[in-house]
């Protein structure tokens, strides 16, 4: 019986006309609430809103005194957050204007209807249960929100920003309300803009997240990139209602992957037109960079071998160039001073190449650096010199001969 009672709506009446107070009190207590005090003026009630915290303050508009139940509904409802429901005998439009601002749960005319009054009032505690669930919700949101060490925001389809966080603000350097209603289009370098317009057209039910990056000028003049994952909110309707936005600063990024490219353009450039014979291969074998004398030495002509491992470029020694390049990797050195090699060109070479590891700057290894040299004319010259230093010893043997046989 007792909890029964403790689940009962707790009500308090505002009302200066006693009859009319007693005539709610007592309905009120035939619908099965709690009437937990009264009063007749709108100080009282405010004292009395503060001391017992009741579910529902049921308030007339026109209460003799200084204070209306006006100016006390909304100093309870933003004291207490307690919802409150006007009772009026006044239906003008001026009453009814002046109400509405202080945004009341419900309207009550009298004389009162039994019915419509336990239907406000059940559907004022069922109102004021969401917007506390929606303001919780909301303010969890916002703390999770304005913790982020990345940029958020929010803004409407056609850019203007609705919401900030204080990681946004920082980083453009201005409070939230000098941001909010600004377009976020605008806070970003001209020549990137139409892209990001384009981007927001893009989002749909069907692909509702697009990932930007997109430049903006920071007030020291400085460039600075920023990723963005751009999320549209739908309604009902499948209309875009919002568009929520993450940021990352990318600019560390984007300046070291600019010094890569022109290491690796230097690089290329270098290894490109230099007049030996190079070439780096990574850990899977693939080739990162090759001279133009390399790949002519093997006969590839202009072939992109980037990108391609040793055993696609020359497939005829698959299976030797993975040992090699094993090996290699552990920490060996191969070479061949001299071996034939038909090429796929179709002519056949004497080459001389070598393969030893690379490391990086932490030294470990990184794959494998490769020389070749044509040796063919050494090759020829050599195998020529052998001939004449054997005719020479044939014929210089057969004159030792015929001079021994001579003396003989």
């Amino acid at each position: 019986m007792m909890n029964a009672m403790a689940m009962k709506t707790k009500i308090i009446i505002v009302e200066d006309e006693v009859i009319v107070a007693e005539d709610i009190r007592t309905t009120l207590m035939h619908l099965d609430y709690d009437v937990i005090a009264m009063a007749s003026s709108g100080e009282e009630a405010v004292v009395l809103a503060g001391e017992f915290k009741p579910d529902i303050v049921m308030m007339d508009i026109i209460l003799k005194g200084s204070m209306d139940g006006i100016e006390a509904a909304t100093q309870i409802q933003s004291k207490y957050d307690i919802p409150v429901i006007y009772l009026t005998a006044h239906g003008d439009e001026n009453t009814f204007e002046r109400a509405k601002v202080s945004a009341p749960f419900g309207y009550l005319m009298k004389p009162f209807d039994v019915q419509m009054m336990k239907n406000t009032i059940e559907m004022a505690i069922y109102k004021h249960g969401v917007e506390k669930k929606l303001k919780e919700s909301e303010a969890r949101y916002r703390a999770i929100v304005e913790d982020q060490t990345e940029l958020i925001s929010r803004f409407l389809p056609n850019g203007v920003l609705t919401f900030v966080n204080d990681t946004f603000c920082r980083h453009f350097n201005k409070r939230a309300d000098e941001l909010i209603g600004e377009n976020v289009i605008n806070l970003i370098i001209e020549e990137d803009r139409e892209r990001l317009r384009k981007q927001i057209d893009f989002l749909s039910p069907d692909m509702p997240v697009v990932m930007s990056e997109n430049r903006i000028l920071r007030q020291n003049g400085m460039v600075a990139w920023l990723q963005c994952t751009l999320r549209a909110i739908f309604d009902d309707y499948f209309h875009k209602a919002e568009i929520q936005a993450v940021y990352r600063d990318i600019t560390e990024r984007k300046r070291t992957e600019e010094k890569l490219r022109a290491q690796e353009e230097v690089l290329s450039l270098l290894i490109d037109y230099t007049p030996a014979a190079v070439a780096l291969f990574d850990l899977d074998m693939k080739c990162i960079v090759a001279s133009k004398r390399w790949v002519k030495n093997y006969g590839l002509g202009s072939k992109n071998v980037i990108g391609m491992a040793i055993y696609e470029i020359l497939s005829s020694y698959g299976d030797n160039w993975k040992s090699a390049f094993t090996r290699c990797i552990e920490g060996a050195a191969e070479k061949c001073e001299e071996e034939m090699i038909k090429l796929p060109d179709g002519r056949t070479e004497w080459m001389r190449w070598e393969m030893r590891p690379w490391v990086r700057h932490d030294n470990s290894v990184g794959g494998v650096i490769m020389f070749n040299e044509i040796v063919t004319e050494l090759k020829q010259t050599k195998i020529k010199l052998d001939e004449l230093n054997r005719d020479f010893e044939n014929k210089l043997a057969k004159k030792i001969t015929a001079f021994k046989n001579g003396i003989a």
